[in-house]
């Protein structure tokens, strides 16, 4: 059994973006990680998987310290149409993005209207 196979099992990564996901807890944010999720997210059918696929090249961004393009690619989420295991984690990554650029007024506003997500259990 391969190593990706057993990542696969052990964090029951399953779906669209599950072979970038593998490959991400193998090898961290690089330019291939990239490459995999950008064609993930280009072949991308569903419109969940289309939101997800936007949210995960936010938050990439932002992890590469690409704070201005990560926050012209989370602005372009519908978080109502993120599963509710991704919507938690992207809600506080955007409001951390937000508060790395400054932009507190924004970051605030982003709390307020969505902090029964922010703070929900999972996250």
């Amino acid at each position: 059994m391969k190593l990706k196979d057993t990542i696969k099992g052990f964090l029951k990564m399953t779906g669209h973006y599950s072979g970038s996901a593998v490959y991400l807890a193998e090898h961290g944010y690089n330019d291939k990680y990239f490459e995999m999720l950008l064609s993930e997210r280009e072949s991308a059918k569903k419109r969940s998987e289309i939101e997800e696929g936007q949210a995960l090249y936010a938050q990439a961004l932002m992890y590469k310290g690409r704070l201005k393009e990560a926050l012209e690619e989370y602005e372009k989420v519908d978080i109502g149409k993120l599963a509710k295991h991704l919507n938690s984690v992207f809600v506080n990554n955007y409001i951390l993005c937000l508060f790395l650029l400054n932009k507190f007024g924004k970051a605030k506003e982003i709390y307020t209207e969505y902090n029964s997500i922010a703070l929900a259990e999972n996250t």
